[in-house]
């Protein structure tokens, strides 16, 4: 009887240690994804040589096309001499640029969703939303460089310019967008069912006007529209239809 009683502690014993085990080994795993996760989003929010890298290829795009639509418009009233070799070459430095300038957001993009993913995996989602929105902001550099070169009068297609780069980072905008959405909507969701102070049921109507936005991003305007109605904002769910 003594030797079983002794085998029977024994074995609890060790099942006790492998238990202890097993949860200090879950508990450092997240630890370490978290860590992670945290990691890709600083890199993606605080890497300053990319961050200056960037303010100097969007000024490049904008020097070099400005000049070129100076140039044009001195043609055009008989004041300058084509140059069609010098056009070449501003056109083909703007799209070097612009191509760089893709290749860099799109590294910051990847950081920001694998941060993003791995939020989701450790259930915080308000931090993987964040992180899809700035993977969002980050894909939509290349996009709105070009819009606002557009507005200034100065086309980015001058002489058959073409920037394939430019509907990749509008496809990866809209995707991010999207992405952050949901997290919105499912922090949102869960709030309204788990309220535990006044503070938390306010703050759904502020996670509903984000998720309209993001979702206005993704080209989804109807649910934006639905999104912005639960918020409260009648006004800006009709400017999200506006145009349909």
């Amino acid at each position: 009887i003594a030797c079983n009683f002794d085998v029977h502690n024994a074995v609890a014993l060790i099942a006790e240690r492998v238990q202890e085990h097993a949860m200090l080994r879950a508990e450092l795993l997240l630890g370490s994804v978290q860590c992670w996760a945290w990691h890709m989003l600083c890199s993606a929010r605080f890497d300053n040589v990319s961050h200056a890298r960037q303010d100097v290829l969007e000024q490049g795009v904008r020097s070099e096309l400005q000049e070129e639509h100076g140039r044009s418009v001195r043609r055009r009233a008989g004041t300058a001499a084509p140059h069609p070799a010098a056009k070449v070459k501003r056109l083909a430095e703007a799209t070097h640029h612009l191509e760089e300038l893709h290749s860099l957001m799109a590294i910051r993009v990847e950081r920001c969703t694998s941060a993003g993913r791995a939020f989701a995996q450790l259930q915080q989602v308000r931090m993987a939303a964040e992180a899809f929105e700035e993977g969002a902001a980050a894909a939509s550099v290349v996009p709105n460089l070009v819009k606002n070169v557009r507005s200034e009068g100065c086309d980015l297609f001058l002489g058959g310019l073409q920037v394939p780069c430019v509907k990749q980072a509008e496809v990866q905008a809209r995707t991010c967008s999207l992405q952050a959405a949901r997290f919105w909507l499912l922090l949102a969701r869960q709030q309204g069912e788990h309220v535990e102070s006044k503070q938390l049921e306010e703050d759904k109507p502020a996670l509903m006007r984000r998720a309209s936005r993001q979702l206005l991003k993704a080209a989804r305007p109807f649910e934006a529209a639905c999104c912005a109605v639960q918020a409260g904002q009648l006004r800006s769910a009709l400017s999200c239809l506006h145009g349909l």
